[in-house]
C-alpha cells in the first residue's frame, strides 16, 4: 500500500530524467519518504529546466524519458511501497518559438483556428489595429527595423507543405489563403527568392505579413500592446482557458489516465488563482478523479486521490470551503514557521537600521502601493486598458446619463488595483462570501481616503459595478449586469499576476530590512509570528485540511529554509549585525567602480545574503572555493537589480549599473579583511542558525499536515533564488550518510556536515511511519512551558487512540547573546523551565531520536533534561 505520509519534491528535466529518480528509489524508501513528487511531466520546450513551459499537454516529455521512464520509474516506487503526486498545469502553456501546435495554428488561421478559444485572446480590443489579430512581440527590434535588416524570412515546410516566416527560434505560419499568391507562376524555390531580403523582396514580405492573422511587434510593445493574458507578465507563457470544456479535456486527459492506470497517485495544481473560477474548476477535477476511483487496480482501492493547490494565503485569509482540495502545498506554513522562529523584539532595531542605512522610511505597505501602480502603467497597461473599456461599456448602460472621461477610469482603477489587500477576490459565478465583500469594502474605502482627481463619477461607478458583480449572475440577467460580470472575470485574471509581479518579483528586491521575511507565502511587513498564533494555524490545519501539504522549500523560493534561518538569527542579534554592517560599509571604502554604486539598499541586501549564503566549509585561503561561491551571488545579484525594476530591469537592463554592482561584488570577496569580517560573523551565528533549522525541520516533521522534503534539503539548504535553487543534488553523499545509520544525538557534534539534520528527517519519518493514525488524524494539543525560559520553546502533543508523541523545539536560543560551538543552548540557560505534559503521561518518555529516556515528574519534563543532548525533542509513550 502506497500510502501517503511524506512527499520528496524532485524538479526533472533533461539532467535528472526519470531513470535517474528511479535510482533514488531505495534511497528516499529508506530515509522514510512515501511519495515522489514530481515537477510537471508534459511535453516542455526542448532544455526546460523546470517543465512549466509545456507545448504538449497529450504526452510525457521525451527529454525526461517518456512515458516508457515514466513507467519503469513508478514500477520501481511499487516495488518499495510507495506512490506518485504530479504537478498538473491548468494555466499557461508555452508560446513563440515553433514547438506548440495550438498556437502555430491561431497564428496561421487568426479567430477561425480550432485553437482560437483555447487561450485568452480578445479580438476586439480598444486597439483596432489588433481586431481580428493576435499581437505578437517576439522581436527584438521594431517591425521595420527586422525586414530592412533582413531577420525575417520566408521559409516553406516541406513535410508539412506550409510556409512560414522564421525570426531566429520563432516562427510564424503564413495563411494558406495568401498561398497562391506566392507561388504562382513561380516554383518554391523562386518564390522564395522573390521575398528574399537580398534580391528586393523585402516590401513583397513586409505586404505578406501586414495581411497575417498576427502583427509582429517588439517584445518591449507587449505590456502596452498585448491582447491576449500571459502567465504574470512572460511573453513567453500564454494563459489557456481551462474553464471551456475542450481546453480542460484536451489539457487533463494524460494525468487522468496516468491516474486511472494507476500509475500517479495524486495531483498538485499550479497557479489555482490564475482560473477564472477555482471552485468551479477543483469540483470538475474532484469529480473526474472521484470517477476513475472506481476504474483503478484493485491494490488502490483504498486510496483516496490526493489534490492540492498551489496558493498564496493572504493574512486571515484561509483555503475556501467549498473548494474540493486537500489543501495548500505549504506556503502558509513556510511563512508561519519561520515567523516564529524571528524575534519580534529585532523588528525596531533591524527597521532603524534600514531606514538609517538607506534613507527610505516607507514601510512595506507603500512598496507595494507604489510597485502595483508602476506596474499597472507598464507591464500591465494592455490589460488595464482592456478593463478600462469594459468599465466604460459597463458605465454607459448603469449610468448614461453621465459623462465620464476614460482617463479618470483608468485612474481610478489603478487606484482600485494598487490598494487591493490580498492576491485575489473570488466574486463570481457564485455569491461573493463575507471575506471577499469585506476586502473590496476595505480597498475601496481606501481608494475614497485618498481621494481620485475626478468629481468622483469613476469611483462610483467601480463601487456600483463591484456591487452589481458580487451576486450571482441571474440567467436573465440585464445587459449591465452581464457587463458587470465580464469586466470581473478580467479583473479576477489580472490580480493575482499584478500581486505577484508586484510583491514577490519587485518589493521583495527594494524592500530589505531582514530578507528571511521576503519569500514567496510571506509578508515583508510582517516581521514574526507568536506561538499562539502558531499553535492556531496548526490547530485550522488538523480540523479543516488535515492532509494539507507542509514545506519550508519549493522550486520558487527566493532562499533556501537554511538560508532563511540564518538570517533569522539577525533578528536575535539587530545589535551585532549592525556593528558587522558598519564595519563592512568602512572597509569597502574605495572598493566601488562608481561612487553611487551599489545603492544604500542593494549595499545591505547584498551583505544579508553573502551572511545568509555563506557556505560552511568555505576555506579562506582557497581562492577557487571564493571565486565559485562569488558566481553564485553574482547570479542572484543580477536577478535582485532586475527584479527591482528601479536603476535597470529585464526589459531595459542598465549594463554599466550591472558591471559596477558585480565588480563592488568582486571587490568584497577580493578583499582579506572583508572576508574575515564575513567570516567572523557567521562563524559567530552559524550554530544558532543550524538550531533553528532543526526546530523548523522537526516541526515540518510532525505538525498536522503531509510534510514535504525539496530535493537535497535534507542537508544544510543554504540555496538561494533560482536556477541556485535548482542545482543538482550530490545523491551519493546523502546515500553514504543515510546508510551509516547514526541517530541525530551521535551526530550532533558534526553538525556542519549536515548528517545530522538528515538523521532527525529519517527518525521523524520512522515514527510516522510507525504510528501514522498519531500523524494523520490525531489530534493537536498545545502543551504549556513554565519557568523563566518558556518563551525560548515551543512544545505539542500529537494523539490518536492509546498512542502520544510529543514534539519540543527551540527558539530564540541566540537571545542569551552567548558563542555557541554546537546547535544547542547550555544547559544551565533553561534554569527551572519545564514543559507540562498530558496528565496521562507516565514517568518516563522514549526518545525517537536516539537519546536517553527523560523523566518526567510531577506531571512536567524539564528542559534541561529534554534538550540535553539536541535543541530538539520527540518523545512518545503509550498510555
Amino acid at each position: 500500500m502506497n500510502v501517503l505520509r511524506s512527499t520528496v519534491r524532485l524538479q526533472f528535466n533533461k539532467d535528472f530524467t526519470f531513470d535517474d529518480a528511479t535510482a533514488c528509489v531505495d534511497y528516499y524508501a529508506k530515509l522514510g519518504i512515501s511519495h515522489y513528487y514530481a515537477s510537471p511531466i508534459y511535453t516542455a520546450r526542448a532544455g526546460s529546466a523546470h517543465g512549466y513551459d509545456v507545448v504538449d499537454f497529450g504526452a510525457v516529455n521525451p527529454e525526461l524519458g517518456g512515458e516508457d521512464g515514466l513507467r519503469r520509474m513508478v514500477a520501481r516506487l511499487r516495488q518499495f511501497g510507495m506512490g506518485l503526486v504530479v504537478d498538473i498545469v491548468p494555466n499557461h502553456m508555452a508560446v513563440g518559438e515553433a514547438d506548440n501546435p495550438w498556437w502555430l495554428d491561431v497564428l496561421e488561421s487568426g479567430p477561425a483556428s480550432r485553437y482560437a478559444k483555447f487561450f485568452d485572446i480578445d479580438w476586439s480590443p480598444p486597439d483596432e489595429a489588433l481586431h481580428g489579430k493576435l499581437l505578437a512581440p517576439f522581436l527584438g527590434k521594431p517591425f521595420e527595423a527586422a525586414l530592412a535588416d533582413g531577420d525575417l524570412k520566408l521559409g516553406f515546410d516541406e513535410t508539412r507543405g506550409s510556409f512560414h516566416v522564421d525570426y531566429g527560434p520563432h516562427r510564424f505560419p503564413i495563411s494558406p489563403f495568401d498561398y497562391a499568391g506566392i507561388t504562382k507562376p513561380h516554383s518554391i524555390a523562386e518564390a522564395l527568392a522573390r521575398y528574399d531580403h537580398s534580391t528586393e523582396g523585402t516590401e513583397r514580405l513586409r505586404q505578406l505579413l501586414l495581411g497575417q492573422h498576427y502583427v509582429l511587434v517588439d517584445w518591449h510593445e507587449a505590456g502596452a500592446r498585448i491582447n491576449w493574458r500571459r502567465f504574470f507578465d512572460v511573453t513567453s507563457l500564454a494563459a489557456i482557458r481551462a474553464d471551456r470544456d475542450e481546453v480542460f479535456e484536451a489539457t487533463h486527459a494524460l494525468p487522468l489516465r496516468l491516474y486511472q492506470e494507476g500509475l500517479v497517485d495524486g495531483f498538485r495544481v499550479d497557479h489555482i488563482d490564475g482560473l477564472a473560477d477555482p471552485a468551479a474548476y477543483l469540483a470538475r477535477l474532484r469529480q473526474r478523479l472521484d470517477l476513475l476511483h472506481a476504474e483503478r487496480p484493485q491494490q488502490f482501492a483504498l486510496e483516496t486521490p490526493w489534490l492540492v493547490v498551489e496558493k498564496i494565503l493572504g493574512h486571515g485569509e484561509v483555503l475556501r470551503d467549498d473548494w474540493q482540495t486537500d489543501g495548500a502545498t505549504g506556503y502558509k506554513f513556510m511563512d508561519a514557521v519561520s515567523g516564529l522562529l524571528h524575534d519580534p523584539a529585532g523588528e525596531a532595531p533591524l527597521t532603524e537600521l534600514w531606514e538609517s542605512f538607506t534613507g527610505e522610511h516607507d514601510d512595506a505597505s507603500h512598496y507595494a502601493y507604489r510597485a502595483r501602480k508602476e506596474l499597472a502603467e507598464s507591464s500591465f497597461a494592455g490589460d488595464v486598458d482592456a478593463l478600462t473599456a469594459l468599465l466604460m461599456d459597463y458605465a454607459a448602460i448603469a449610468t448614461p446619463e453621465w459623462r465620464i472621461d476614460p482617463i479618470n477610469m483608468r485612474v481610478a482603477l489603478i487606484e482600485f488595483l494598487a490598494h487591493f489587500p490580498t492576491y485575489r477576490s473570488y466574486v463570481g459565478e457564485d455569491d461573493a462570501d463575507m471575506h471577499d465583500r469585506k476586502v473590496i469594502l476595505v480597498t475601496l474605502q481606501a481608494i475614497e481616503a485618498q481621494g481620485i482627481h475626478d468629481d468622483g463619477r469613476a469611483l462610483t461607478v467601480l463601487v456600483r459595478w463591484l456591487d452589481a458583480a458580487q451576486d450571482q449572475l441571474p440567467a436573465e440577467a440585464d445587459e449591465a449586469t452581464q457587463r458587470a460580470h465580464r469586466a470581473l472575470q478580467r479583473m479576477q485574471k489580472l490580480l493575482p499576476a499584478l500581486d505577484a509581479k508586484s510583491v514577490e518579483d519587485t518589493v521583495f528586491y527594494r524592500y530589505g530590512r531582514l530578507l528571511s521575511r521576503n519569500e514567496v507565502g510571506s509578508w515583508p511587513g510582517q516581521f514574526a509570528m507568536t506561538p499562539k498564533e502558531f499553535h492556531a494555524l496548526n490547530l485550522d490545519r488538523a480540523l479543516r485540511v488535515p492532509r494539507s501539504m507542509v514545506a519550508t522549500a519549493t522550486h520558487d523560493h527566493k532562499r533556501g529554509e537554511d538560508t532563511r534561518m540564518r538570517l533569522a538569527v539577525l533578528s536575535e542579534l539587530p545589535r551585532q549585525w549592525a556593528a558587522t554592517v558598519q564595519r563592512l560599509h568602512e572597509a569597502s571604502n574605495g572598493l566601488r567602480t562608481d561612487s553611487d554604486t551599489p545603492t544604500p539598499a542593494d549595499e545591505l541586501m547584498l551583505y544579508q545574503t553573502l551572511v545568509g549564503s555563506w557556505p560552511l566549509d568555505l576555506d579562506l585561503d582557497d581562492r577557487q572555493a571564493i571565486t565559485a561561491f562569488g558566481e553564485r551571488v553574482a547570479g542572484w545579484q543580477l536577478k535582485a537589480l532586475r527584479e527591482a525594476k528601479l536603476l535597470t530591469s529585464w526589459a531595459h537592463p542598465d549594463e554599466a549599473f550591472e558591471h559596477n554592482n558585480r565588480a563592488f561584488l568582486d571587490a568584497l570577496l577580493s578583499n582579506p579583511a572583508i572576508v574575515q569580517i564575513l567570516a567572523e560573523f557567521v562563524a559567530r551565528i552559524a550554530p544558532y542558525a543550524a538550531l533553528d533549522g532543526l526546530s523548523q525541520t522537526l516541526l515540518r516533521l510532525t505538525v498536522p499536515g503531509v510534510p514535504d522534503l525539496y530535493q537535497g534539503t535534507e542537508f544544510w539548504d543554504l540555496s538561494l533564488v533560482d536556477p541556485d535553487n535548482r542545482r543538482p543534488v550530490d545523491y551519493l553523499a546523502r546515500r553514504q550518510a543515510l546508510d551509516a545509520a547514526a541517530p541525530p544525538v551521535a551526530l550532533i557534534d558534526r553538525w556542519q556536515d549536515g548528517h545530522v539534520k538528515q538523521a532527525l528527517i529519517a527518525a521523524a519519518l520512522a515514527l510516522r511511519k510507525a504510528l501514522p493514525e498519531v500523524f494523520e488524524t490525531g489530534s493537536y494539543e498545545r502543551l504549556a512551558i513554565i519557568g523563566p525560559q518558556a518563551n525560548s520553546t515551543f512544545a505539542f502533543a500529537r494523539r490518536a487512540g492509546t498512542d502520544v508523541v510529543i514534539a519540543i523545539v527551540t527558539r530564540l536560543g541566540a537571545r542569551a547573546d552567548k558563542a555557541i560551538s554546537l546547535p544547542k543552548v547550555a544547559i544551565g540557560h533553561w534554569q527551572d523551565s519545564a514543559v507540562l505534559l498530558p496528565a496521562d503521561a507516565p514517568t518516563a518518555l522514549y526518545d525517537a531520536l536516539g537519546g536517553a529516556a527523560v523523566a518526567a515528574d510531577g506531571g512536567r519534563i524539564t528542559l534541561s533534561d529534554a534538550l540535553q543532548d539536541l535543541p530538539v525533542a520527540l518523545l512518545r509513550y503509550r498510555i
